[in-house]
């Protein structure tokens, strides 16, 4: 077993089997996000107090935003919100932005708010007044035009809180507008930090000598690697075959009666998709 996974684990304090979102995003916030840790090992911290995959997704999306914006100070709960209403019959408005003599004006529609019931802040894209404008803003959800709405529980994750946002004509600072130079690289940034969440439940879970801890320690290590050299050349489809092996040994074995796992397992492999894809 590696010492220094180990010694990322060390100070935790486990959350109780029963806890629900409100009580996780709590314990994440005082145990995870730390202005010393670097966003991997906020998502291995906030995987290693995560009971379920909903919790799991969690920890990892919420590293992926802050190292997709490193530049916003983030202390609580946050959402990348970039979906908008598909329906081809009367869609809702998506969002939109103009300028407003105190900064900016934003208004419009996201329709998939992740962890809803704990949110506190959105980044938002908005579409400008011309072509080409398309920017991302820092939308505090206690702004009084700000209307968030949680959907009845999902098909998927539904142990996770999940809605949709109204800007209903709020005016942001200039000083909202975010660089979002590491927005392409987004997707494989959530895949693989939630990649390290889900592999921190699962050395926190498994029994000190299963070959799963072992092998969840060892792909943890090339995880780590990869965020700390990123200029180095990674082998990412064999970290993410690693991690599918992983998972099956899970399904099958250990955790085979583990419902809400079983449930939500897919999660991991809809990831799986999304890295092949980059």
């Amino acid at each position: 077993m590696s010492a220094e996974v180990a010694s990322w684990f060390a100070d935790l304090v486990p959350l109780s089997a029963t806890a629900g979102e409100a009580d996780y995003c709590r314990a994440w916030k005082e145990q995870a996000v730390r202005e010393a840790y670097p966003e991997f090992l906020q998502a291995v911290r906030g995987g290693g107090l995560a009971n379920s995959l909903s919790q799991v997704f969690i920890a990892g999306y919420q590293a992926a935003i802050r190292k997709t914006f490193p530049q916003v100070a983030l202390p609580g709960i946050a959402a990348f919100a970039v979906s908008e209403d598909r329906n081809e019959s009367d869609p809702l408005p998506g969002v939109v932005w103009r300028p407003h003599e105190e900064g900016v004006l934003i208004s419009g529609y996201k329709t998939w708010v992740a962890a809803i019931a704990q949110v506190e802040h959105l980044i938002v894209k908005a579409r400008g007044p011309e072509s080409g404008q398309s920017g991302y803003f820092l939308v505090p959800v206690m702004l009084d035009r700000v209307h968030l709405e949680v959907y009845p529980s999902s098909s998927r994750l539904p142990d996770l809180s999940q809605g949709k946002a109204f800007m209903d004509d709020v005016i942001l600072p200039a000083t909202g507008l975010l660089d979002g130079t590491g927005v392409a690289e987004f997707g494989r940034t959530e895949a693989l930090m939630i990649y390290g969440a889900f592999l921190a439940m699962v050395w926190r879970r498994s029994a000190q000598d299963s070959a799963e801890k072992s092998a969840a320690a060892n792909l943890l290590l090339e995880l780590q690697h990869y965020f700390l050299e990123p200029s180095a050349t990674a082998d990412l489809q064999a970290l993410d075959k690693g991690v599918q092996a992983v998972l099956q040994q899970l399904v099958e074995g250990q955790w085979v009666n583990d419902q809400a796992f079983q449930r939500d397992q897919n999660l991991i492999a809809m990831y799986s998709r999304g890295l092949r894809n980059h």
